[in-house]
């Protein structure tokens, strides 16, 4: 068996009180058993289980920061990824302070939906 692979890091852990960790185990019926029972006893406490879901990292376009295209096949438009402006981002500029990077000035603004992340 393999030791428990936590999903956050040591120090997230010391100021969280809860986390998740990925569990193996050597026989199937094992890994069942404790899917079944929706609970296992580990590290002095009861905790909930569920079945571990490989998720892929979502990769955005670095030239207009949508989702649905890499990079090197990109045929939209240069778009700022702090402001969402018709610029790249390396042209950024703050019309009040002159920041180069996001400020108190500039709302943050996500191109895919719009929110401020």
């Amino acid at each position: 068996a393999t030791a428990p692979r936590w999903m956050c890091a040591e120090a997230d852990r010391a100021v969280k009180r809860f986390a998740s960790m990925v569990v193996a185990f050597t026989r199937q019926e094992d890994a069942d058993e404790v899917l079944r029972r929706g609970s296992v006893f580990l590290l002095g406490r009861v905790c909930r289980v569920a079945p571990y879901v490989e998720i892929p990292p979502i990769r955005h376009c670095e030239r207009c920061f949508k989702l649905d295209h890499p990079t090197r096949a990109c045929t939209g438009k240069p778009t700022c990824k702090i402001c969402a402006q018709p610029h790249h981002s390396s042209q950024h500029c703050c019309e009040t302070c002159g920041a180069q990077d996001a400020c108190e000035h500039v709302s943050v603004k996500c191109i895919n939906c719009g929110g401020n992340h």
